[in-house]
C-alpha cells in the first residue's frame, strides 16, 4: 500500500506533483523535504510532513520519492534516496550533464533492481500514444523525415517568481532551453530510437536577461537514416509546439498546445483529438509509477534512456561550441 510519498523541494513542478497527487489519491501522507531556501508555498499545508533533513526525511520510510529540485541536485538525490531503497521518479531532466559519470552507473545500478523513472510527462499522452502506434504500424509509410518545434516565452512559465531568478534561467542550476525543453528530444528518441547530432547552433537572442542559451537548432538522424529537426526557444511570445513527421505517403502533424493529432495521406484525412485537461497526463504518470511499485510494471523511461537524452544535449552544446561532435 502506497501510504506515504515524499517530494523534495516544492518549486513549481514539486507543487505541481504535490497537488495532482492529493487531488487522485487524497489517502495518500505527503511528505516534503525542502531545503528551507525556496519561496513560501501554501501548498506546504497540504502536507502532513515537512522536513529539512533529507536523512529525517527518509526515516519517515516513505514508500516512493518524487525528486523535483534543480536538475543540478537530481543525482545526488537520487543516489541518496536509491541508497534507502526508495523508489524514484525524478523529474525531467535527469541532470545537467556535468556529473560523474561513475555515479551516473551506481545509479544505473540501483535501477536494476528498484524502480526508479524519469518524469518526460508527454509520452502518457493520448495523442503521443497514438502518434507512436501510427508511425509503428505503418500508416504514413516510410518515415522521411521529423520536425520538433517548441516556441514559448519564458517570462509567462511561473507566475510566482521573476523569470531572471528562475532555474531555466540559471546556469548554474541546469537551465537553457536544451534541458528545459529536453521533452522534444526525448520524444524524438522514443519515437525514432538511437539519434545522434549531425550539426546544432545554440544562441542567446539578448531578449531575455538571463545567461543561458534560449534558443537552440538542432538537427539529427537516427539508425535507419530518419533526419530530424529539433526546434527550440523560450525566448518568443508567439508560442507554438507542434511535432510533424512526414513519410511516403502522407504526416502526422501533433499541435501539443491543441491537443491535436492531424493524419494526412492522400486518400484519407482525419484528426485526432487528445487530452484537453494536461493534468491527466500527470495522473497516468503517478498511476504508472505507483504500478510499478506495487506490481514491478515495466519502467516508462528508464535511467538509461533519459542518460540518451542528457548525452545528445551534451552533443549538441559541443557541435555548436566546437563544430564537431564530441568522439563517442
Amino acid at each position: 500500500m502506497l501510504n506515504k510519498i515524499l517530494i523534495c523541494s516544492l518549486g513549481s513542478i514539486g507543487r505541481k506533483h504535490l497537488v495532482n497527487i492529493k487531488k487522485y489519491w487524497p489517502e495518500v501522507e505527503l511528505g516534503v523535504w525542502r531545503s528551507g531556501e525556496g519561496y513560501y508555498s501554501s501548498e506546504l499545508n497540504q502536507a502532513i510532513k515537512v522536513f529539512k533533513d533529507l536523512d529525517k526525511a527518509l526515516d519517515w520510510k516513505p514508500k516512493g520519492c518524487i525528486i523535483a529540485s534543480p536538475a543540478k541536485y537530481h543525482l545526488s538525490i537520487a543516489l541518496k534516496v536509491a541508497k534507502r531503497n526508495v523508489p524514484v521518479l525524478i523529474e525531467k531532466p535527469i541532470g545537467t550533464g556535468e556529473e560523474n559519470e561513475l555515479e551516473w552507473e551506481l545509479l544505473r545500478k540501483y535501477s536494476e533492481k528498484l524502480p526508479i523513472m524519469i518524469g518526460y510527462v508527454f509520452r502518457y499522452d493520448a495523442c503521443a500514444i497514438k502518434l507512436k502506434e501510427e508511425v509503428e504500424r505503418g500508416k504514413i509509410g516510410r518515415i522521411l523525415d521529423a520536425d520538433f518545434q517548441c516556441s514559448s516565452w519564458l517570462p509567462e512559465w511561473r507566475k510566482d517568481i521573476r523569470y531572471e531568478e528562475s532555474v531555466s534561467a540559471l546556469r548554474e542550476l541546469g537551465g537553457g532551453v536544451l534541458l528545459e525543453l529536453s521533452h522534444e528530444i526525448d520524444l524524438a528518441h522514443w519515437l525514432f530510437g538511437e539519434i545522434r547530432v549531425l550539426g546544432s547552433f545554440l544562441g542567446n537572442s539578448n531578449i531575455l536577461d538571463i545567461d543561458v542559451e534560449d534558443y537552440a537548432l538542432v538537427t539529427a538522424v537516427n539508425n535507419q537514416g530518419v533526419g530530424i529537426s529539433i526546434r527550440l526557444n523560450f525566448c518568443s511570445e508567439y508560442e507554438k509546439r507542434v511535432i510533424t513527421i512526414r513519410g511516403s505517403k502522407g504526416e502526422l502533424i501533433w499541435d501539443l498546445n491543441q491537443a491535436s493529432l492531424s493524419i494526412e495521406t492522400n486518400s484519407n484525412s482525419s484528426l485526432f483529438i487528445g487530452e484537453q485537461d494536461r493534468t491527466n497526463i500527470y495522473k497516468k504518470q503517478f498511476e504508472h509509477f505507483f504500478n510499478s511499485i506495487l506490481n514491478n510494471a515495466e519502467i516508462s523511461c528508464t535511467v538509461s534512456e533519459a542518460l540518451k537524452t542528457l548525452n545528445f544535449i551534451k552533443n549538441a552544446r559541443y557541435y555548436s561550441d566546437n563544430g564537431k561532435q564530441v568522439k563517442t
